[in-house]
């Protein structure tokens, strides 16, 4: 997990967001707590049991709760996506059949900086398996990976834009001499 879902909730989706995360990721980083992130720890059947009833009670109360369905953090480019089965369990207890999904996709372009590109969509899931959130995850992230491969970024917005690089102030001190010529 990193800040950029937490940045995309606030500027983009606005919802009163609870983040499921690994219990050793949130020892590491306790911060993201203060964001609404609760801890899971899927090898500790006592505590999985909590958190399973924790992220029901929200669902509940229909709070949004974001989950990270492959269960642990693997590379972007790894397939098939394997998503794990509490997800499915979550879907069918949830009021309403909506499940938006959200893929990052990580990578320098032209710079020495990396960049994020993040894709919404909200599907309706009448009948949903493990194959099923696979599938549209799966999609969804090579769409992705796809359109930014081959530039097709029209559809992008910049939430956040970084320092400049050391390429980008050697182009501006360069054209600053050139002019003085």
């Amino acid at each position: 997990m990193d800040y950029s879902v937490f940045l995309l909730n606030e500027k983009l989706i606005n919802s009163d967001a609870y983040m499921m995360m690994d219990e050793e990721g949130l020892q590491k980083f306790p911060f993201f707590r203060r964001l609404g992130a609760f801890s899971i720890n899927s090898k500790d059947h006592g505590t999985l049991r909590t958190s399973y009833r924790y992220t029901q009670s929200l669902l509940e109360h229909e709070k949004s709760v974001w989950l990270f369905p492959q269960g642990e953090e693997r590379h972007q480019e790894l397939r098939p996506l394997s998503i794990a089965r509490g997800v499915v369990h979550f879907h069918h207890k949830a009021p309403g059949d909506d499940v938006t999904f959200i893929s990052a996709y990580y990578t320098f372009l032209r710079e020495q900086k990396p960049e994020v590109f993040i894709h919404v969509q909200t599907c309706t899931l009448t009948h949903s398996t493990v194959d099923t959130f696979e599938e549209q995850m799966t999609r969804q992230l090579d769409r992705l990976r796809n359109s930014v491969i081959t530039g097709d970024l029209q559809q992008f917005e910049t939430f956040i834009a970084g320092r400049r690089t050391i390429s980008e102030w050697f182009q501006t001190l360069s054209r600053r001499s050139e002019r003085k010529r």
